[in-house]
């Protein structure tokens, strides 16, 4: 829902008049009491996220700043609070912040930002963004000003050993050819294959920028050519991603030269901008077995084995277990690729619909989210789970939304005269079609072609996609935007590293992840974390969608703290997109029928 900041003592006002108090937690997390301030909610909410913020007062002094704020600059809260903003500043920036805050205090009470460098520890610099709006505080009208890092492309402090690892690394297209001539050989050794990632990369690249990042991903090839035995192939397997081949070595030693790495290049790193970026890795580990027939098989071993390191914290070792019960999934994950390549070749998907619930007033127009299933050589549908996972580790998404958007602007052109009844339909898009720009040329020309449709389309793009794709997204949104379509923000809160870009971005709705939304009608400090999320995205202007509401208990929970919409079993269950015509008239009488619902259970 977007909002606006008001001058003092004005609460915020959502569109059509309604007054909305919000809702949020104190400094220790605890639940507000009724009528705390506009300031005091956002910077609870910013904390609780861990955001860098300050509140001022309006001669420029520091109220309050976040932990996070403080970490930033190397200091203690105690040691910001109560100095003056201008202060923290270099004497270039002082007098450009002096006046920044002058334009947003006298100014209409919309975002301002401005561009600065930032005082550190030990004469260091940081160049910042800041964005500052005026908002309520219990004696007046303060200023609330978000803090972002920006890149400033320092160059890192890297010897020359390292900043040529690189080039001592095996292409992985000539890694998998030997990995393709082990397993053709019929009389194999014993060998073994390792995969090391680089710990919180993301983490990294989001707070330093990507220079960073490629200064710790050197850093670490250096590191393995160093430390492991000359004899082992070393390739680049991705990103932050490397492979090694470790031919005649038995599973136990394979565990052992691991183990010996982690230790070694634990809390080690490069030095980018006065700041040692202590690096770890994770690493999984799959032996050779008969049963292992081609190099695709392995990798997708080794990946999930490194995936199990990750999700155990990160700095471990995972080795693959080959127990039938992996067996049969990986098999299941092969078996799945022709499958889906041939539903793709010949349009085997069916569509499902499953509504979005406006909670903060009148239902108002209907919408709702396309669901993908894929129908197989049997009939029978299969569940997104099934093939989804398989389409993205073979870059095959691109073709399912394509499928989907020709789809939901057919049914849209059949379906004219029920347009007016839709708010508008969100598709999902991957990484792969956002990256593209003939995807994206693609995507308008469709669009172009049904002038109506733009305004009822809403795209829906994961926090994942945005950080590691940000320039292109950004470039496809706004095409997009100017066509009339809306975007979401979907699974928010897995890891809040797109708050910074959010509100940069058009973003029409975050829809907050169901990890949030389970449990909120029974655990308070569930309630509090989704209140204090449900705040920071009111405050960024953007309107909320729940994810997994499935009990009426969370939908009474997600009204009382505010949240503009719901989507989940409480509120419908998916069904087919062709029944959607019958859903929409019947709802206009007595809500979402029930005969729908009921017969929708199987979706």
């Amino acid at each position: 829902m977007r909002t606006t900041t008001g001058k003092p003592g004005a609460a915020r006002r959502l569109p059509g008049g309604e007054i909305r108090s919000g809702s949020g937690t104190d400094k220790t997390g605890r639940p507000m009491k009724q009528g705390a301030s506009a300031a005091e909610r956002d910077l609870a909410a910013l904390r609780l996220v861990g955001m860098p913020a300050f509140v001022l007062e309006v001669d420029g002094r520091v109220r309050l700043a976040t932990e996070a704020a403080a970490q930033l600059l190397g200091l203690h809260c105690s040691q910001i609070e109560g100095r003056s903003f201008t202060s923290l500043h270099d004497t270039a920036s002082a007098e450009q912040v002096e006046k920044w805050l002058e334009r947003c205090v006298s100014g209409p009470g919309g975002p301002v930002e401005c561009l600065v460098q930032m005082r550190l520890p030990e004469a260091g610099r940081l160049s910042a963004r800041h964005q500052a709006c005026p908002v309520a505080g219990e004696g007046g009208q303060l200023v609330l000003v978000q803090t972002a890092r920006v890149e400033a492309a320092p160059t890192p402090v890297l010897d020359e050993s390292s900043a040529g690892a690189m080039s001592l690394l095996l292409p992985r297209s000539a890694f998998e050819r030997q990995l393709r001539a082990l397993l053709a050989d019929p009389v194999r050794s014993t060998s073994c294959l390792l995969q090391v990632d680089v710990d919180h990369f993301k983490v990294l690249t989001d707070r330093l920028g990507s220079a960073a990042g490629q200064a710790v991903v050197e850093f670490v090839a250096r590191t393995l050519i160093d430390e492991l035995p000359s004899h082992l192939v070393v390739a680049r397997g991705g990103i932050e991603t490397f492979l090694v081949f470790l031919r005649d070595t038995a599973l136990a030693d394979a565990e052992r030269i691991a183990h010996s790495f982690c230790r070694a290049i634990r809390g080690t790193g490069p030095t980018w901008n006065h700041e040692a970026l202590h690096t770890s890795v994770s690493i999984g580990i799959i032996e050779f077995q008969p049963r292992i027939t081609s190099a695709a098989e392995a990798l997708y071993a080794v990946d999930t084995a490194v995936r199990q390191a990750h999700e155990s914290g990160g700095n471990a070792v995972r080795c693959y277990q080959w127990d039938d019960s992996i067996i049969i999934r990986t098999t299941q994950a092969f078996n799945e690729l022709p499958r889906l390549q041939r539903a793709i070749n010949t349009g085997s998907f069916v569509l499902y619909f499953q509504p979005i619930r406006n909670l903060t007033g009148p239902p108002g127009p209907a919408a709702g989210e396309l669901l993908i299933r894929m129908v197989d050589e049997t009939g029978a549908l299969r569940g997104p789970g099934t093939f989804l996972p398989v389409a993205e580790r073979y870059s095959l998404t691109a073709a399912i939304d394509r499928f989907t958007l020709r789809a939901a602007l057919a049914w849209l052109a059949a379906n004219a005269r029920m347009t007016e009844r839709i708010g508008y339909i969100s598709i999902n898009l991957g990484g792969q079609t956002l990256c593209d720009p003939a995807a994206c040329d693609w995507f308008e020309k469709q669009v172009c072609a049904y002038p109506a449709s733009g305004a009822k389309l809403c795209f829906e793009i994961t926090e994942t996609a945005l950080i590691r794709n940000l320039a292109p997204v950004r470039g496809f949104l706004g095409r997009m935007a100017t066509l009339g379509c809306r975007f979401a923000l979907d699974d928010f809160g897995t890891g809040f590293s797109s708050l910074g870009y959010l509100q940069s971005l058009p973003v029409d709705f975050v829809k907050i992840d169901g990890a949030f939304v389970r449990g909120c009608d029974e655990d308070p400090r569930a309630r509090t974390l989704l209140a204090a999320i449900n705040d920071l995205c009111h405050m960024l202007g953007k309107q909320t969608i729940a994810e997994f509401a499935e009990k009426p208990e969370i939908l009474d929970v997600l009204r009382d703290i505010g949240v503009d919409c719901a989507q989940g079993f409480a509120v419908s269950h998916p069904f087919p997109l062709d029944g959607l015509p019958a859903w929409l008239l019947q709802s206009e009488h007595a809500g979402a029928p029930d005969s729908i619902r009921s017969a929708s259970r199987c979706g």
